[in-house]
């Protein structure tokens, strides 16, 4: 039970709590009007704060393989594909620490989630939202972009039912 289901599991809440958090009493603050100007400032500086708490550690531990890669001289050394890998530019592949492939999500869903909030900020809309996202995922409609795992549903599905819990909506 514990290394399979619950490990299982992990990555899936980790989606979920990091939508919730990133919006978490963002909801009022929408609702008092002047949404634009209030999006951009909210999102800017989460922005600054999730590159300092998630995209330092991606980019320490991925320098610290290819410094080991490069000092053991097993692998060849390809500087655009280190740089591509590193800031996440080719979605098809993992980082150069794959494991953390999440990271990169989310900084990726930070990066848009304008478009999250837009689109999950009303009751209704987002529900729908929601709903056409599982459908997809379920149905595997749109499969060949489940190889892009930027734009693989499911994660989208699980950060953006963590943005519309945390903007209000139970």
């Amino acid at each position: 039970f514990g290394t399979d289901t619950l490990a299982r599991l992990a990555v899936p809440w980790f989606f979920v709590i990091s939508g919730f958090f990133l919006v978490r009493g963002l909801g009022g603050e929408l609702n008092d009007g002047g949404l634009m100007p209030r999006l951009f400032g909210w999102w800017r500086s989460s922005i600054a704060k999730r590159l300092v708490t998630l995209g330092v550690p991606y980019l320490l531990w991925n320098l610290i393989y290819y410094g080991f890669k490069i000092t053991t001289g097993k692998y060849g050394f390809d500087g655009w594909h280190c740089l591509t890998q590193l800031t996440g530019c080719d979605f098809h592949e993992v980082p150069a620490c794959g494991q953390f492939w999440y990271l990169r999500n989310i900084l990726f869903y930070v990066f848009c989630a304008p478009v999250f909030v837009l689109l999950l900020s009303h009751r209704i809309v987002g529900l729908a939202t929601l709903l056409i996202l599982s459908f997809c995922w379920l149905s595997g409609v749109g499969y060949p972009f489940r190889y892009l795992q930027i734009a693989d549903y499911s994660y989208i599905l699980y950060f953006g039912t963590g943005v519309y819990i945390g903007l209000g909506h139970r």
